[in-house]
């Protein structure tokens, strides 16, 4: 049975938040883009390295993640969500997901990023 979009994102954020880069990566199309402040980044090996090195530098033992607000409507999910850690302060983010055939296919990405 297909999971919705806003199951898929809601799940999506609980992996990150949960360090399980596997899980992470199998809501991901291989042929997925990212489009974020920092760039574009296209295909499944990208992303892989993106969350990779998100799950090092910002999801440390000392980050605590929460999930603000998730929409869905149809094949579009939205999520806002903030983070604190001893050497950084995230207040706001905000993620847009494209959802087809059970599987993340574009997600842009912005936040407010404060180094302590």
């Amino acid at each position: 049975m297909a999971r919705t979009t806003l199951e898929i994102i809601h799940q999506h954020s609980e992996n990150l938040i949960g360090k399980n880069l596997e899980a992470v990566m199998a809501d991901f199309a291989q042929d997925a883009v990212m489009i974020s402040p920092q760039g574009v980044l296209k295909g499944y090996d990208a992303l892989r390295a993106n969350f990779e090195g998100t799950i090092k530098n910002l999801l440390t033992p000392d980050a605590k993640a929460e999930i603000l607000l998730e929409k869905a409507e149809g094949k579009i999910g939205y999520c806002i969500w903030k983070l604190e850690s001893d050497h950084v302060s995230i207040p706001f983010a905000s993620d847009t997901f494209v959802v087809e055939n059970d599987k993340i296919v574009a997600q842009t990405f912005a936040a407010v990023v404060k180094k302590k």
